[in-house]
């Protein structure tokens, strides 16, 4: 998935969703 993707989805996400932003950077990092 793309950032904008990601973006999207945490944007529709409760405040207080780690889950998402954590995978996020761990897909930036590899």
């Amino acid at each position: 998935m793309t950032n904008a993707v990601l973006d999207g989805l945490r944007s529709q996400m409760p405040d207080g969703w780690p889950s998402m932003d954590e995978r996020h950077q761990v897909g930036e990092a590899t």
